[in-house]
């Protein structure tokens, strides 16, 4: 059985499983949120498993650790280079045969890397799975809409962001420290084991997603020509700018501030991404009815994490309060802009979700960069400065297109 529901923002009448008795979902819909959260979890802790066995890799491919490293950078910008033309020209094929396709080729090139005897086809296999990656987080937000209908589409893409939260938490320091000890090849094994885990999973729980017409083949131009998503884009890239200018360089913030490091500074940043996941609960929860005030909040509380921090010159607790309340704050922001694509995007949903994929890897390329410049010029204590200033840029982007972040959406059955 299914009924519709029409999102008076988007026009859009997906068909969705009809709740329980409860008012709550299907099982078998719940169980696909849950899969689709796994492969984001499994995607974020791929993509950043080089950086914890730099060491490890670069003495088995006999090259320097800052090539290594470059796996990293290379992977984000092609991630972000491919997002909006690979999505476009997949977009009249049905989304539950897309996302296991994707996961097969994540799959398959973490294997390949895994087994790599040379620099080079480490390099090509991280290539590979780069493109996967920026079409998977392209249609990742839409899809979760049209398994659980708009009316729970924030809450339940909440769920999804909770497996990129807990991939910092818990994916790359298992897999780091499965490296270390066992190899890096058996941690990159490890990880193509559990996408092909989630290859299955996908297959058989995520029902018929048919692709719709109405959003295939739809102009770049055409879709870019909404003013309300362009506020969603530079609202994105401006405030991911200040999260990866600051964050980036968090280690050497705090032992400027506290003289923090090693095991306490482990201890620290756990704390971020623990906070980070209540903060994604939280947000998830009153993201579909009130997403002005959701990123609203957010907004002013990542902005007075970031004074804190300021302030915290040998004061350990505001140190470790600033940075508590900043993963608390910061991590409804993603939800929120990813979210907002539903409500302003008419038409070509998933390229408008991929033009927020290229302002995410924008920001972040782009923060890291001028991080670095800042701190090599002797700046250290200008990079939380910058968070302040572009929490209060972004929130004039958000905020000067009426509608893009409403104070209160309704949504209502057809």
């Amino acid at each position: 059985m299914t009924v519709n529901l029409r999102d008076p923002d988007t026009g859009s009448v997906p068909a969705v499983e009809a709740p329980t008795s409860d008012g709550s979902l299907p099982l078998r819909a719940r169980l696909g949120v849950f899969t689709i959260a796994s492969a984001a979890f499994i995607f974020v802790t791929a993509e950043v498993l080089p950086v914890g066995l730099l060491p490890q890799i670069s003495g088995s491919l006999a090259v320097s650790e800052g090539t290594v490293g470059l796996l990293l950078t290379v992977y984000a910008v092609l991630a972000g280079l491919s997002a909006i033309p690979m999505t476009m020209r997949l977009s009249r094929v049905s989304r539950d045969r897309l996302l296991v396709v994707l996961m097969s080729v994540f799959t398959l090139s973490t294997l390949l890397a895994a087994v790599a005897p040379n620099y080079a086809l480490l390099a090509g296999s991280r290539l590979i799975c780069a493109m996967a990656h920026g079409v998977f987080w392209a249609i990742l937000t839409p899809t979760v809409a049209r398994i659980v209908g708009p009316m729970r589409a924030g809450r339940s893409a909440a769920m999804v962001f909770m497996g990129t939260a807990l991939a910092t938490v818990i994916g790359v320091p298992l897999t780091t420290a499965l490296g270390v000890t066992l190899g890096w090849r058996v941690a990159m094994g490890a990880v193509a084991l559990f996408g092909l885990a989630v290859v299955i999973a996908l297959r058989l729980l995520i029902p018929d997603l048919p692709a719709e017409e109405r959003h295939a083949g739809v102009p770049l131009r055409r879709i870019l020509a909404s003013r309300r998503l362009r506020a969603v884009a530079v609202t994105t890239a401006v405030i991911i700018f200040g999260q990866f200018t600051t964050y980036t360089y968090i280690a050497p913030l705090l032992r400027h501030q506290i003289g923090l490091g090693g095991i306490g500074l482990s201890a620290v940043l756990m704390g971020f991404g623990v906070a980070g996941v209540i903060g994604n609960l939280v947000g998830g929860r009153f993201v579909d009815v009130h997403p002005g005030v959701v990123i609203g909040t957010s907004f002013g509380l990542t902005g007075l994490s970031y004074l804190l921090l300021i302030a915290s010159h040998e004061r350990t607790a505001v140190a470790v309060v600033a940075v508590a309340l900043w993963g608390l704050a910061f991590s409804a922001i993603p939800l929120s802009v990813q979210s907002a694509v539903l409500r302003v995007a008419r038409e070509g949903t998933d390229t408008a979700s991929a033009v927020i994929v290229v302002a995410f890897q924008i920001g972040i390329g782009g923060g890291a960069l001028f991080g670095g410049a800042l701190i090599d010029a002797g700046h250290l204590m200008l990079l939380p400065w910058v968070g302040v200033i572009t929490v209060v840029i972004a929130a004039f982007a958000a905020f000067s297109v009426p509608k893009t972040f409403p104070r209160t959406r309704v949504l209502s059955p057809a």
